[in-house]
């Protein structure tokens, strides 16, 4: 599984190139896909990273993602539930480079601003996917992309855009192949100098601007993903928990046990007791 670059090619059911689900409490390490995203928060509030920023969502707010953006979501203590919506935008017609002029001014649409524009309609046409993809009635299809082109106009027509300049094109660029690099190497021991010679970038600006996109560090990133694979081997495989943890990239069961519970809050033991 692709944790930080997301190709969703795969990802296509029946005649539709969406994917729709409503998530409580959700966390979701950075990545990237080329496809365009609506998160729409139903209750609570949630963190999520956008390239360099961070920002907070509240019940009734949005945040908008174009293709290529880094992304990142974080539940807080608060129980949160929110509707995310990712399609492939030449689905219904659209270049992977949309909207036309760049990019939208900001990815948040707060809930007041939607509230006093069109934008107050894109949480019921949320609902009304749902309820098609989950039906799957005769047509339904059609019905789904005219909702997304719906949604697209609505943006449009209410949010202003703005031209992505080249110079934070190359950056994201970069940290999207630092991403993947990571990606095809988290098996192994690879530290940030090494990642840093390897693409041939300058350690101390890769580590400012990896955290910054990121939220965390390197350390703690690699060591999610190695989680993850680990906890996947845990619920699906007869495997011991040494030899997951041997395989998952640790050098010890101390250090996985240690790196799980401070990851996921419970040690990994815990998962075979049920």
């Amino acid at each position: 599984m692709k944790f930080y670059y997301e190709n969703r090619s795969h990802l296509l059911y029946d005649a539709i190139q969406i994917s729709i689900y409503q998530n409580e409490n959700f966390n979701y390490v950075a990545h990237w896909h080329n496809d365009f995203e609506l998160a729409y928060v139903e209750k609570g509030c949630i963190t999520v990273g956008v390239n360099n920023d961070q920002y907070r969502l509240d019940e009734g707010d949005m945040v908008v993602l174009n293709s290529g953006d880094i992304h990142y979501y974080e539940s807080t203590d608060t129980p949160s539930k929110i509707i995310i919506l990712v399609f492939n935008l030449e689905y219904i017609g659209l270049s992977s480079n949309w909207p036309p002029n760049g990019e939208f001014l900001s990815p948040i649409i707060k809930k007041n601003i939607a509230e006093n524009s069109s934008l107050s309609l894109i949480r019921d046409i949320l609902f009304r996917i749902v309820t098609e993809n989950n039906l799957k009635e005769k047509y339904y299809e059609f019905f789904i992309k005219a909702r997304l082109n719906e949604i697209c106009g609505l943006l449009l027509r209410n949010l202003d855009t703005k031209v992505r300049g080249s110079k934070s094109n190359t950056k994201l660029q970069t940290m999207q192949n630092v991403i993947m690099f990571i990606e095809d190497n988290f098996l192994i021991d690879i530290s940030l100098t090494e990642i840093a010679k390897h693409l041939n970038i300058d350690p101390y600006n890769l580590s400012k601007n990896f955290n910054a996109l990121t939220g965390t560090n390197l350390k703690t990133y690699i060591n999610t993903l190695r989680i993850f694979k680990a906890e996947s081997a845990i619920l699906n495989t007869e495997k011991s928990l040494t030899e997951i943890a041997l395989e998952s990239g640790f050098n010890s069961t101390r250090s996985f046990n240690r790196a799980f519970m401070c990851i996921k809050g419970y040690t990994p033991s815990s998962l075979r007791q049920h």
